[in-house]
Parts: structure tokens; sequence; C-alpha cells
């Protein structure tokens, strides 16, 4: 994992974008795993991999934000600029336009019902985004919408810590059907969440 903090984007910001070099930078108060995010000014925000594993993801979102904006009812971060390496920092690294927000656990009085029925909204409308075009899933989405079969390793190595703690043999049972299953459809894209506010989507194309 590398080090990110706000003086490191003030200084990939001030040498690759100088126009926004005034703006002040602020960390957002929940962050996620794969990607550090900072407030640049009252409009925009800074989006950075945490490991190269992740880096991937920039050219993607990238690419198929604007995609999803056009066909979604919520809105979506709209890039706005994209940085390369630089200042001891090895990735590429996003502006996106900022969506105000909270993650659910923090925000109050809620309607709960209504917060689901919007989500199911927009879950639906992403499974009806043409998926042409649209990168499959694998690596730049931690594998999110392969087949089951990817995660085999990390199952055995999880019956393996849990040892007596769990019926092994009822797992495998369950774990062999899973493997077994086949996605009958036509693919459709597969999200995978991060907390509202972060400016965060990271999507695949799920062939299953």
């Amino acid at each position: 994992m590398v080090e990110i903090d706000d003086d490191l984007v003030r200084t990939l910001v001030a040498a690759q974008f100088p126009r926004w070099a005034h703006l002040p930078v602020a960390a957002v108060t929940r962050q996620g795993w794969d990607n550090r995010t900072f407030r640049l000014g009252d409009e925009l925000a800074v989006r950075l991999p945490s490991a190269e594993g992740y880096a991937a993801g920039i050219a993607k979102e990238d690419r198929c934000l604007p995609i999803l904006a056009r066909h979604l009812p919520l809105p979506v971060p709209e890039p706005v600029a994209t940085g390369a390496p630089g200042a001891d920092y090895p990735y590429p690294w996003s502006v996106r336009r900022w969506l105000p927000g909270d993650t659910l656990a923090a925000a109050h009085d809620l309607d709960r019902v209504a917060v689901a029925r919007d989500l199911g909204a927009l879950l639906a409308a992403l499974r009806r985004v043409p998926t042409a075009g649209g990168p499959v899933a694998g690596r730049h989405s931690a594998f999110r919408g392969c087949h089951p079969s990817v995660y085999g390793d990390e199952v055995e190595q999880a019956l393996a810590v849990l040892g007596a703690r769990v019926d092994a043999a009822a797992c495998r049972a369950v774990w062999a059907r899973a493997v077994t299953s086949a996605w009958p459809q036509a693919p459709v894209w597969c999200p995978a969440t991060s907390p509202p506010g972060t400016c965060s989507w990271r999507t695949g194309v799920s062939p299953r």
C-alpha cells in the first residue's frame, strides 16, 4: 500500500493541473480500501489507487462512467482529468466531479424503504445498460462478476482457518453446486459498492 496524504495530493495537482493548485485539499472522512479520495475545492475530488492491483480501474472508470451516466437514474461521478504517476506516487489517478453524500451507517432519519426502492431501481437500470464495449470482469474488478470458481483457493483457505468451527463437508457441498452453476442469460453489468460520497464506481461486465 502506498502512503497517500494531503501533501502528496497537493504536490500532484500543482505539478500536473496547476489551474487547480489554489484549491484546498482535504481527505474524505470515510475512506475505501482500494482507493483514497480527497476533496479538491467544493466541486472536485481526487481519487488515487492505494496499490498496484487497483490502478487498472482508473482507465476503465474514465471510459465507462460517461456510458453509465447516460443510462442510470442517479448521478454518476463525471471524470474531469486523469493524472500520471509522479512525486513518488507510481500509479495513474483521476479527478472527478464531487457528488455529496454519506454512508448509510452515518446517515440519520432515513426512509429505508425508499432507499431500498431507489437501490433496486438503480440495479435494475444497471442490468439494462448495453454491455457492448464494456470491460469483462477480471482483475480490475477484483474478479467480481467472474465465475465463482475463481475464488476456489480462497474458499479452501477459509475452510482451513475455520477448522472445526464450521461443517466443512456441508460447506464444500454448497461450494460444489456453486462452481457447477452457469449464468444462462446475456452478460450484464456487475457493480461493486463503495461509500457514497467517495466518487467511486467499480464495475465490470459479468458473463455469468
